[in-house]
Formats: C-alpha cells, structure tokens, sequence
C-alpha cells in the first residue's frame, strides 16, 4: 500500500510531483513540561538572572496536555502564501468554579482551560465548521477555484490524513463527500496509507519543529501552553516550512 500509494503520485518524467495540491492535517499532542526536562537561564544585559515561574502539577503521573488540530501545505510565495492553514485547539474555556489561594485562581474570574476528548464528532465539526479545515484551505488556496484565472483553477485540492478512527467513521466520509465540491473548489479527503508517518509532513519534521521552539518559552498552565503554541506557529516562517517539504520530497 505504501508503494502504491507513491507509484500514483509520480508524474510522466519520474518526478514525484511538486505536491503543491496536497495539504496535510494531523492532531499532536502537546504537554505542559516532560519530566526530568532541564531548563538553562542566562543573565541579561545588566548580568540579572531571573528565574521563570515554574508549572505547578498536581503529579508528573498526570501530566496536564492539551491535543490541536494542525493543516499545511507547501509555500506558494507567488501567491503570498506562507504553507500554514490553521491550527485548531481541541479544548474547552471556561471560569473557575472556586479558588485557590495556591495557583491563584479566582472563582467565576480565572480562565479555566480544559482538553476535549477527540472522538469523530469533534473531528467532523473542526473540518466542517466555519474557518474550520474545508473553509480555510478554499479561502487561502484560493487559485484553485474554478474562475480563479490562474493555471491551477478548477483542479482538486487533496487533504491527506491517517488513519485514525475518528477519521474514517461513515458518518464522516459522508460529510467529507457532502463538502467536496463548494464555493467552485473541489476538496477531496484522501487517507494515507497505514503505519506511515513519513509520508506526512507533520509527523515527518514540522510537530518537532514547532515543538522545540515551544520549548524556550516558560509555561505554568494550559492556557500559557495554547499561548505559547499559537505564538510559535504564527512565527513559524515560510523558509522553515518549505524545509519541511524538502525533507518529505
């Protein structure tokens, strides 16, 4: 299945292709601190160490983590477009219920940030939904559209993803069918093929990536975690993703 899957993406003169019709989505886990984690501080200009504020874990056992939904594609810089779709947090937000004197919290003000559990549903509606997957790749690849003018208009785009059971249920092959073709862009779901996490950009290079620079930045909550990740991707540079690409080519 893996050679299959390469085979049929090769073009008439022996080139893989410039993939520049393929997104690629996935979701990763992100964690609060790793445990035995070493973290290096370095005075300023005025030779002042200060210390960050250390995370408060109730135990490294429960390790507080928070699961995204992430949708690239390779860099078009004649289009101005950067390679990054979205990023899409599975959590809930809400207001603490009571306080605690301990980290802070005050009750029916603080900010609570809890993770969702990601079943087929909560897939479907993070495609569907409004500046969700579907919506977002028409939007920002939009030289595919019919009238577009341009010499990709009326092709299909092609999001790839694994094999996951939220992904693959028939409830939502049904609905990836029903969002195929709307806004005159075509958006086919195509399913990569098992155990083959190098055929993915994410899994490949770019998870890694943004994870190490996460890494530099001091984080207490999950809250300051979904900062953090936010910050790092929109920084994330065009020259960094299309580097990505090459390690996948």
């Amino acid at each position: 299945s893996r050679r299959k899957f390469v085979l049929e993406k090769v073009q008439a003169d022996n080139n893989f292709g410039d993939q520049k019709d393929r997104v690629h989505i996935d979701e990763k886990w992100f964690y609060l601190m790793h445990d035995g984690a070493v973290c290096r501080v370095f005075p300023d200009e005025n030779g002042v160490v200060k210390m960050p504020r250390p995370a408060k874990i109730h135990h490294k056992s429960r390790m507080p983590k928070m699961m995204f939904l992430v949708a690239v594609a390779r860099p078009r810089p004649e289009y101005d477009f950067d390679g990054k779709i979205g990023i899409w947090f599975f959590t809930l937000e809400r207001k603490a219920k009571r306080s605690h004197a301990a980290t802070g919290t005050i009750r029916d003000v603080t900010d609570i940030i809890e993770p969702v559990t990601v079943d087929a549903a909560e897939y479907r509606k993070k495609m569907t939904m409004s500046k969700g997957v579907f919506d977002k790749v028409r939007r920002l690849m939009w030289w595919f559209k019919k009238d577009s003018g341009m010499p990709e208009a009326g092709k299909p785009i092609y999001i790839q993803h694994d094999g996951a059971r939220p992904h693959t249920v028939s409830v939502n092959e049904a609905a990836w069918a029903e969002h195929r073709y709307v806004d005159r862009t075509t958006v086919i779901v195509e399913l990569q093929p098992s155990q083959s996490p190098d055929v993915n950009v994410l899994d490949l290079c770019f998870f890694n990536s943004l994870q190490s620079d996460t890494k530099c930045v001091a984080k207490s909550n999950l809250k300051e975690l979904r900062d953090v990740v936010t910050e790092c991707w929109d920084a994330y540079s065009l020259e960094r993703m299309d580097n990505c690409w090459r390690c996948l080519f």
